[in-house]
């Protein structure tokens, strides 16, 4: 008799302890299931949030244009202070300027060699091909020419979403973009600079030389100290135009007497614009 409820006290402890082990699991995987449904969830926004900014960065878009990046308010509807890649990205504008094409294909080049002539990603690779930029200049542009239709490039930075078709043009093209502008304690300036801050996808295919920075005026000019000059003048007219000593139209027309047909002779006057404004050239160097 005492064996018999001996058992049935064991039987019924061991049901409990059972139970108790049930529940445990039971709670413990319904834990583990709503844990592992937060990781793909928190891994679907995180993978997603990737997605956007790398959308946002470098792939070709349907999105508008944005603003004028010179923030000149319209002052001169055809002009900017940069190299527009406009004409390189549209095909049927192009076929019609072919002139300015060309000419903005040869100053973007001459830029390219300025800015990057001296540093070792370049300089390999024009030992292999001496015209190395001619053909990553093609190659951007015929990229251009094949996106898919109803994709367009909204903004200088999507320019890293094209393909040239050959692994070294795409790499040299990528450090152009990125630059590596370092500055160390001393205050010493060390590496390139983006290409980024010299060119514009806006619809203006003339230069304006009063607010072209000092790389583009010399890609344009070709002598340090006509350079100099020309941005010694042009500073001088905007306190003149600021101070209202001088029309802006009079001061337009001084600054053009005085640097027209200056240019290197890869360039005409079509590709030049001479208009004065209030907007400081200080800002733009």
């Amino acid at each position: 008799m005492n064996v018999l409820i001996f058992v049935t006290t064991m039987l019924m402890l061991l049901a409990v302890m059972t139970y108790a082990r049930i529940e445990s699991y039971r709670d413990f995987s319904g834990f583990k299931s709503q844990f592992e449904m937060y990781m793909r969830e928190t891994e679907r926004s995180y993978s997603n949030e990737i997605q956007e900014k790398r959308y946002q960065n470098t792939a070709a878009s349907k999105r508008k244009p944005g603003p004028d990046p010179d923030n000149q308010k319209k002052e001169s509807e055809k002009a900017c202070s940069r190299i527009s890649f406009y004409l390189f990205l549209n095909k049927k504008d192009r076929d019609s300027k072919l002139s300015q094409y060309q000419q903005l294909l040869e100053l973007t080049k001459i830029l390219m060699q300025d800015l990057y002539g001296e540093d070792e990603f370049l300089k390999k690779a024009e030992e292999k091909r001496p015209d190395f930029l001619d053909a990553l200049l093609n190659a951007l542009v015929t990229s251009a020419d094949t996106l898919p239709k109803g994709i367009t490039l909204a903004s200088p930075v999507d320019l890293a979403s094209l393909d040239l078709d050959d692994e070294e043009m795409n790499t040299v093209f990528y450090r152009m973009l990125k630059g590596t502008i370092e500055i160390d304690a001393k205050g010493t300036v060390d590496g390139y600079p983006s290409i980024l801050e010299y060119i514009t996808l806006v619809n203006k295919t003339k230069i304006r030389v009063y607010l072209a920075s000092t790389p583009l005026l010399y890609a344009l000019y070709g002598s340090p100290e006509l350079v100099e000059e020309i941005k010694k003048e042009r500073n001088t007219l905007y306190r003149m135009v600021k101070d209202e000593e001088i029309e802006k139209e009079q001061a337009s027309v001084q600054f053009q007497d005085l640097f027209r047909g200056k240019q290197r002779p890869n360039f005409d006057d079509s590709i030049l614009d001479f208009s004065i404004s209030k907007s400081n050239p200080r800002d733009y160097d």
